[in-house]
């Protein structure tokens, strides 16, 4: 316990206002694009790519589990579950191959497949032995383990099946038993390593300066926003997703977390490309979620997070770095993100004004949307619109040394900055895309959007229910001072930082310039310190943004103070 006294005159920071159907219980949805397969011989994967390549196409196939066992990524997904039942059937046919099952992403974000194998354990005093006895004596079930796993009562059970739909139906009519106190198949599951991946496997990580600055090709060291850092906490919910507004992205491109996206142009592409000049979305789309430590490629800002395709303009033929759109597509793609459970979107295109995209933003900001915007690439002292919308957080662009980038806008109602020179991204793959391979350097505020958009999805991360205006409070309040102290309109409120604001959820925040009272959340900050001091909840950190303060505190609490150069705690 600290005895206190608190003389506080901390610098005033002007802000604005805050303002597939599961089958079974824990799977979020059915992947459309992916099977598991068990091969009686390692030969027969020939025989699965000959069989499937004619199909659907084979984007990889891996080891999964028990080392007969492969997951197969499939380069077009199939129409409905219907069709997937029909082409596992098939599958499981061909000579070599044991059993065939769908993929599920489960709600943690992380894929499961069913193997033939179910795991019942029965209530006690049952007469589970009795029961388990009768599945062994039952035509194509064998009991290979009781009391599995020193379990009283629990069995392992492996069924005839050759489709793991089938697994999945036993499980169900299983569950059901009077006296049976759960059942499920004995699941072949991802996992991920909760260390923090040091160095990422991912081949252009060393390129990535935006999220680890060590001072590469002349860069300023740990000029960056600190997002190998923030990975150490999460790497992003599969279930938070990122609208990139955009001329498509690749569906199936193998190094992006993405759902299935739409197309709002009429051409009916399900959000993919529609031409060869629609590269713009792929490339923003990888800043925010290109997949960590997969042995490919770039790595996303949000890597665990996913990101919607919204199509709402065509690019221009021949490419000019131009394009072409509706109004009524783009205001339908905005509302879009509330009706998919969206929480962030990314506009990485300039136009004029139009007053029904701006109803659009301010209806879905009000429902819990936070929309991000490129500032613009002129040069100017003027934000572009849409990111000069007072419902959308205008974001520019810093190189590697921390200054503003040469081309990028600035000026009243700038947000933030992020990197936006020479980010390595996700291209279309093939000769498609900006050059003949899967990835490219590109240039712009285009880039460094996307960047903003990623974080604020590792912030909904740790807590989903922060409304808009909490998300940029805390965006803001942990963001690096660069240029003038305090807020400016050259960086905004400053360099956006994961870590610290991940690290931020859940902080209360005391504000001189508010009423007094509140009720300690990031819209109703604190006028006193001991106020807010007294509203910590357990694992909570004050916050003190602005004011003169003279109290005398008893503590035993977190005090965090937002000075000019950064954040500094008082324990």
């Amino acid at each position: 316990m600290t005895r206190l006294i608190l003389i506080l005159a901390v610098a005033a920071v002007t802000l604005p206002a805050a303002a597939g159907q599961t089958l079974l219980p824990h799977c979020e949805r059915l992947e459309r694009d992916h099977l598991i397969v068990q091969l009686e011989r390692p030969e027969a994967e020939a025989i699965v790519q000959a069989f499937l390549q004619p199909r659907q196409g084979v984007a990889s196939m891996r080891p999964f589990g028990p080392s007969d066992f492969r997951l197969i990524a499939l380069q077009r997904p199939l129409a409905d579950e219907a069709a997937l039942v029909a082409l596992s059937g098939e599958l499981a046919d061909e000579p070599g191959v044991s059993f065939v099952g769908p993929v599920y992403t489960d709600t943690s974000g992380y894929r499961r497949a069913p193997s033939r194998h179910v795991l019942v354990r029965f209530e006690a005093g049952v007469v589970g032995g009795e029961q388990v006895a009768r599945m062994g004596a039952s035509p194509g079930w064998r009991v290979v383990e009781s009391t599995f796993g020193g379990l009283p009562d629990a069995h392992r059970v492996e069924s005839a099946a050759t489709l793991g739909f089938d697994t999945i139906e036993a499980v169900d009519r299983l569950s059901k038993r009077p006296g049976v106190r759960w059942a499920e198949p004995d699941w072949i599951a991802e996992m991920r390593k909760l260390d923090c991946p040091e160095t990422p496997n991912d081949t252009l990580w060393g390129n990535c300066w935006g999220l680890l600055n060590t001072g590469q090709s002349g860069g300023t060291v740990d000029m960056d926003m600190d997002a190998d850092e923030a990975w150490c906490v999460t790497f992003g919910q599969a279930s938070v997703l990122v609208v990139v507004l955009d001329d498509g992205v690749q569906q199936n491109h193998p190094d992006i977390q993405q759902i299935a996206g739409q197309d709002f142009t009429g051409n009916g592409t399900n959000g993919g490309p529609g031409n060869a000049c629609d590269n713009h979305g792929t490339a923003v789309a990888g800043c925010i979620s290109a997949t960590v430590d997969n042995s490919l490629g770039t790595v996303g800002v949000a890597p665990g997070c996913r990101v919607a395709s919204a199509k709402f303009t065509n690019a221009n033929v021949p490419c000019d770095g131009a394009g072409s759109f509706q109004v009524n597509w783009l205001v339908n793609a905005i509302n879009w993100s509330t009706t998919i459970g969206a929480r962030v979107t990314n506009n990485s295109n300039g136009f004029g004004f139009f007053q029904a995209i701006s109803n659009a933003y301010a209806n879905t900001r009000a429902a819990g949307v936070i929309h991000f915007a490129s500032s613009g690439n002129d040069s100017t002292g003027t934000i572009g619109y849409p990111s000069s919308d007072a419902s959308v957080e205008a974001v520019g662009a810093i190189n590697r040394t921390g200054a503003l980038a040469w081309f990028s806008n600035w000026g009243t109602g700038t947000f933030c900055v992020a990197p936006g020179d020479t980010i390595q991204t996700t291209d279309r793959t093939g000769n498609d895309g900006y050059n003949a391979g899967d990835y490219a350097s590109v240039n712009g505020t285009s880039f460094s959007s996307p960047y903003a958009a990623g974080v604020a999805a590792l912030v909904l991360s740790v807590d989903p229910s922060l409304t808009p205006g909490e998300i940029r409070t805390i965006l803001a309040s942990t963001a690096r001072d660069l240029g003038a102290s305090g807020y400016d309109t050259t960086f905004g409120n400053g360099l956006l930082n994961a870590v610290d604001a991940i690290n931020a959820v859940g902080d209360v925040f005391v504000d001189a310039s508010a009423p007094s009272g509140g009720n300690g959340s990031y819209n109703s900050p604190f006028k006193t310190v001991t106020a807010g001091y007294g509203a910590l909840s357990p694992g909570e950190t004050l916050v003190i943004r602005s004011g003169s303060y003279n109290e005398t505190l008893t503590m035993s609490k977190n005090i965090r103070i937002l000075t000019p150069t950064g954040l500094v705690t008082i324990n």
